[in-house]
């Protein structure tokens, strides 16, 4: 598999989820406001608001714990990432990443170049992230410092 399929799939796949996590996030908060309006017609407003915090954090556990019980793949053995991983593990630590930067510079540039109109949605998309979050604008600031 080319690297270039690589990094559109990586870019689909996290566009894609990201889209579904904002999604997911209204509708629960939309289902949460919903619990709470109904069960606070018929208890007092605190009791409502435990009611739907418990169903909250019951969501949350079970979310947690289809996501633990999810088997990852292993990488497979030969390859890029096994060259890398190999130059790596002999000392040769800078070469490996000026190697891996210099094969995924070179990648980016060719799909960017082979689908710029797909490139525009994806940076707006990851411009937007970006931009709506503090805590993320200030990780990828460290990262770059």
């Amino acid at each position: 598999m080319r690297m270039s399929s690589c990094l559109w799939r990586l870019a689909f796949y996290a566009a894609t989820w990201l889209a579904v996590t904002v999604i997911a996030i209204v509708g629960v908060a939309l289902l949460l406001v919903a619990l709470w309006f109904l069960l606070s017609q018929t208890e007092s407003p605190a009791l409502a608001a435990l009611w739907t915090g418990l169903a909250a954090l019951g969501a949350a556990a079970l979310i947690a714990a289809v996501a633990c019980g999810v088997r990852r793949r292993r990488p497979r053995a030969g390859g890029l990432a096994a060259s890398l991983m190999e130059s790596a593990g002999t000392g040769r630590r800078n070469e490996a990443a000026a190697e891996l930067g210099a094969l995924l510079g070179r990648e980016a540039a060719a799909l960017i170049s082979a689908h710029p109109a797909r490139s525009a949605i994806a940076a707006v998309a990851v411009g937007f992230v970006v931009g709506v979050s503090p805590r993320l604008r200030e990780v990828l600031r460290e990262i770059l410092k």
